[in-house]
């Protein structure tokens, strides 16, 4: 079962990286050349949500209505399980965190490549990515029973999750740097200090499983979305264009 959700999870986020950084694109040769990424990543989620929706139905058509499983007496995964779908992530994001230090926080890249296009390339895949693990990271924490060792891949989960937020920050302040500030870059910058925020809370809920994290997280971000209308954007962004630009 951890191989049967690990792999086709590993090669989407395997494809979603190599579409977001063109390092790691050129590290694995053409193999992906023709494919169409985003498309692929699409398809899977609709076929995905098809497969849940028309189960539940079936299901519930057949069985629903003879028992009925209180909160308490639903079962919960083997926490083998999930550490195969975890470590299988680990291993994508062990490649992609040698791409980085080698290549983007070395501050080296190839010579065929400018700070501006590997700045501009692969911002919101980095995104979908960085959703996808606390996706996994919640449905994990709801479906199998704790474990130590899956609470060390989960830390290693969250791990490569902050190496992603990470590189994309540093892409968006490289891509700020060369082209100024404008309304369209401070809102995915605010966005990232938020799930920056959700990471540290998610590390500290394996530690503490009485953090309500899906009220700290919904309040959380009520409140974040009030400060950001709070400032003069305008003001701001005149003040640091006309300075640096």
């Amino acid at each position: 079962l951890g191989l049967a959700i690990g792999l086709p999870l590993a090669l989407v986020v395997l494809l979603l990286l190599s579409s977001a950084d063109k390092v790691m694109g050129h590290l694995l040769g053409t193999w992906f050349v023709d494919i169409r990424f985003g498309e692929i990543f699409w398809h899977i989620v609709n076929i995905v949500a098809a497969t849940v929706l028309f189960y539940s139905f079936l299901f519930n058509s057949r069985w629903g209505k003879r028992t009925e499983l209180t909160v308490s007496d639903k079962p919960k995964a083997a926490p083998v399980t999930a550490n195969v779908v975890l470590v299988l992530l680990l291993l994508v994001y062990a490649v992609f965190a040698y791409v980085q230090f080698r290549y983007f926080f070395s501050g080296q890249l190839p010579a065929d490549m400018t700070y501006s296009e590997y700045a501009r390339s692969g911002f919101w895949e980095l995104i979908v990515v960085m959703l996808i693990n606390i996706s996994a990271y919640t449905a994990i924490n709801a479906l199998c029973k704790e474990g130590g060792a899956l609470r060390v891949l989960q830390c290693l989960l969250m791990a490569a999750t902050a190496l992603l937020l990470t590189s994309a920050i540093m892409r968006l302040i490289m891509y700020i740097g060369a082209y100024g500030l404008t309304i369209m870059r401070i809102l995915p910058l605010w966005l990232m200090i938020w799930l920056a925020a959700m990471v540290v809370l998610a590390v500290v809920r394996l530690f503490r499983p009485g953090t309500p994290m899906l009220r700290i997280s919904a309040l959380s971000l009520v409140w974040w979305f009030v400060v950001l209308n709070m400032p003069n954007w305008a003001r701001i962004m005149t003040m640091v264009n006309a300075r640096y630009f």
